[in-house]
């Protein structure tokens, strides 16, 4: 049960951007495909992760909805963590989002949250038990540094995160923010 409109979205599509949630369930039971892609390359589970529908996430993943389908240029957990659905968040990483996943600028979504001083998020990531790889000192550009020193709790999070946010130790870490 797909049946195209006329931009290439499913009733399940439209469904999920009406927020119809007992919809969704009723096309999800007459075999509607959780991962049929509009025109825009957008799934049913892109678009209830840019409108923040958690119901309807966990349906369409309950129904093999695929968690690290790219959209556009990223993936659903960096757009989650961009738009700071926390909640959403935890959902995709229970269903084993790639938490390591590099965007179209090589950043994961701990990149994206530390950017954003999201310090809730970067500490969810950081605790995330599929492990947030370290950033590498590309990733993590003295500009990005300098706004962290502003904002001490979030710097004080990663510098203090049991795995080096840099690639380095939190001693040289340290070290290299008292020399600059």
């Amino acid at each position: 049960m797909s049946l195209m409109g006329c931009d290439n979205q499913t009733r399940l599509h439209r469904a999920v951007q009406h927020d119809s949630l007992e919809i969704v369930k009723l096309l999800l039971a007459r075999s509607a495909n959780p991962n049929s892609i509009d025109s825009g390359g957008r799934t049913p589970l892109s678009l209830a992760v840019l409108r923040n529908r958690i119901q309807i996430a966990k349906i369409l993943l309950e129904h093999g909805a695929d968690v690290n389908r790219r959209s556009g240029v990223t993936t659903l957990l960096h757009l989650a963590v961009r738009d700071q659905h926390n909640t959403l968040v935890r959902v995709l990483l229970e269903w084993k989002a790639d938490i390591n996943a590099l965007d179209n600028k090589y950043r994961t979504p701990l990149t994206v949250a530390v950017c954003d001083f999201n310090i809730e998020l970067v500490q969810e990531l950081l605790q995330s038990r599929w492990n947030a790889r370290p950033l590498s000192k590309n990733q993590l550009r003295p500009a990005v540094l300098e706004s962290l020193k502003a904002k001490k709790e979030v710097y004080a999070i990663i510098t203090n995160a049991p795995v080096p946010i840099t690639g380095r130790s939190v001693v040289e870490n340290q070290e290299s923010m008292d020399q600059e």
